[in-house]
């Protein structure tokens, strides 16, 4: 990431809970937490670069999703999503989510 400095990295699986925060130096993080009772299980988060100018989306679905707009060259959309192996997902909330 130091040498690239990209936009935005999509992480999955980040295990991560509320009180984490990053600190990766010169990103933002916006994330989505997954628990199963008290276990941090899945989850997703996007790291963004302090130098990209970005609005979060929110995302009223129950999907593992995050998503940014971010300007670049002009808006584009970014969102991170993760469907676990095994478990069921509602195909028409990944639609609306594409839509």
């Amino acid at each position: 990431m130091n040498e690239h400095l990209p936009v935005c990295v999509a992480l999955q699986e980040t295990f991560l809970k509320p009180s984490c925060t990053s600190n990766i130096q010169g990103y933002s993080i916006l994330q989505k937490d997954c628990y199963m009772g008290e276990r941090a299980c899945g989850g997703v988060a996007l790291l963004i670069n302090h130098a990209t100018p970005f609005s979060p989306v929110l995302i009223c679905k129950s999907l593992q999703a995050v998503a940014v707009q971010v300007s670049i060259f002009s808006t584009v959309t970014i969102c991170n999503v993760y469907l676990p192996p095994n478990a069921p997902f509602n195909f028409r909330e990944l639609q609306e989510l594409i839509d």
